[in-house]
């Protein structure tokens, strides 16, 4: 057991077991995840494992406890613009919509989770993509979706509307230009990660838009009335009109907000204690027949029935697997995989400084004060031949990305990392497709974790040389 734990985690049995001691002591015990342990091919398995914790402890509802899920936010019901309804009631999974211009028409329930639908009648031909760079740049397989969007019989028509010219930008055929947040009048309304607190904010416009860009809201004005409904989708509001609208029909529901004069003149209105600061499943374990959970039966399910009969049917790969109870599992693309004897290296993305996602990449500034690069331990550069400030290659089966290398202790033998964001940016160099951006999708894959058939983008496997 000893040794099946630390091959596993690396982590010496010992300190996996004084740290599973000090939680079944510690009360109250505050059991938190954030947004990655899912993002791998068994990471579904992964954030339930993690929830069961508190569970299994009895550290749940409770003052001082959680879910095991990530930490509570305030929620406010903040009035959008109405949108109507969509009369198509067949739904892809977000991931797969790549699949769905490449094997659409062949897409189903039981293979790929369709909703609303048992099966596709055709694949996706046009695409409207808007404020944002997940055409290629933030979704998997960069080289792959290179070539699918590059293809016109794949995907025939491709309109994108953003205010930088991203990655994601350059394939379209029409490229309508928005304006930045300073270029307009606009509210914003947020009640996460604000603790018990819920704010809207006032973005008011300071300077004009230059050139042909105009707001995302009369770019659609305008497209509206070539089609001859103008009227409709106006309601005779004009951009501002609607703003005011918005804030007066959340102030029905929030009487304690300010005049919408009050709010635009400070430029924030904030709500302090929206409603009484719930403790997760409180009310529950006080009387669970009373307050029953939203389970099949009421109960917490560390076995779930409902997963179990919902994918019954289900087709996935071999390696795959969707368990009723979470469980460790290995998967491909991680150690283990016959592919490691090829690719030995394990490689993770995260959150770097000095951009959100992909958006301030293209600043210079911020690219010197933050300059991507490889992070790996000085074991596996020696054995490369690689010393710290080299430039270097990470590669597999789908890409080659060029990066400095940071040589550290601070990552453990077996694993390199690099900051998750960087521009795709492909150049051809001695015949070969490399990426000189520093994206890390140029390495991960498309395929999707089993169950939610979500972006499995941490299991990647690599290897690196020097440039």
């Amino acid at each position: 057991m000893r040794f099946w734990k630390l091959r596993i985690t690396g982590i010496p049995a010992d300190v996996i077991r004084r740290l599973a001691r000090e939680m079944a002591e510690t009360k109250p015990l505050f059991v938190s995840q954030g947004w990655g342990p899912q993002r791998q091919a068994n990471g579904e398995d992964t954030s339930r494992a993690i929830a069961m914790v508190p569970i299994l402890l009895g550290q749940i509802g409770l003052p001082g406890t959680n879910s095991g899920e990530h930490e509570g936010n305030t929620p406010f019901p903040a009035v959008y613009l109405p949108v109507g309804k969509n009369p198509v009631k067949a739904s892809i999974p977000c991931y797969l919509w790549t699949d769905a211009i490449v094997r659409g028409s062949e897409m189903t329930r039981r293979t790929d989770a369709l909703k609303g639908a048992e099966k596709l009648t055709q694949n996706i031909r046009m695409i409207i993509n808007s404020g944002g760079n997940t055409m290629i740049n933030q979704h998997g397989d960069a080289n792959w979706t290179h070539e699918v969007l590059e293809d016109e019989k794949k995907l025939e028509f491709l309109v994108v509307c953003d205010n930088m010219m991203t990655p994601s930008c350059r394939y379209a055929d029409i490229l309508l230009p928005d304006t930045l947040g300073p270029e307009t009048n606009d509210m914003a309304c947020q009640g996460g990660s604000h603790g018990d607190v819920a704010e809207m904010l006032a973005i008011q416009k300071a300077c004009e838009p230059e050139y042909e860009q105009k707001p995302s809201y009369e770019i659609c004005r305008l497209i509206a009335r070539e089609l001859g409904l103008e009227k409709e989708f106006t309601e005779g509001r004009t951009q501002e009109e609607w703003v005011r609208w918005c804030y007066e029909e959340t102030r029905k529901k929030v009487p304690e907000l300010p005049t919408f004069e009050e709010f635009w003149k400070a430029g924030l209105a904030k709500v302090w204690h929206y409603r009484k600061d719930p403790i997760a499943l409180e009310a529950f374990r006080k009387d669970p027949e009373a307050h029953p959970l939203k389970t099949p039966t009421g109960k917490i399910e560390i076995y779930s029935e409902k997963l179990a009969k919902e994918t019954a049917d289900w087709v996935i790969a071999e390696v795959d697997r969707i368990n009723a109870i979470p469980k460790y599992w290995r998967t491909w693309d991680m150690p283990g995989d016959p592919l490691e004897k090829k690719y030995p290296l394990q490689c993770f993305g995260f959150h770097g400084h000095g951009r959100i996602h992909s958006t301030f990449h293209n600043l210079p500034k911020l690219r010197s004060l933050h300059p991507d690069a490889l992070y790996m331990n000085p074991v596996d550069a020696e054995k490369r031949g690689i010393q710290d400030g080299d430039a270097v290659e990470i590669f597999n089966d789908r890409g080659i990305v060029r990066l400095p290398v940071r040589v550290t202790p601070r990552i453990m033998p077996g694993v390199v990392t690099m900051p998750q964001g960087a521009w795709y940016n492909p150049q051809m160099i001695d015949g070969r497709r490399v990426d000189v951006g520093g994206c890390i999708n140029t390495l991960t894959g498309h395929r999707p974790s089993p169950y939610g058939k979500g972006n499995a983008q941490h299991n990647i496997l690599v290897d690196v040389r020097k440039a």
